[in-house]
């Protein structure tokens, strides 16, 4: 399955901190995710 969430993330002009805060994780966690690292 292809991981999109950078792409559409930034599509709506969203920081990592804003889509982290949107969802309840952390940061870290979003950028795990668009590292593919889950």
């Amino acid at each position: 399955m292809e991981n999109r969430i950078k792409e559409l993330r930034a599509e709506k002009g969203m920081t990592q901190a804003e889509l982290a805060e949107l969802v309840d994780v952390s940061s870290r966690t979003i950028i795990s995710l668009e590292k593919g690292q889950y």
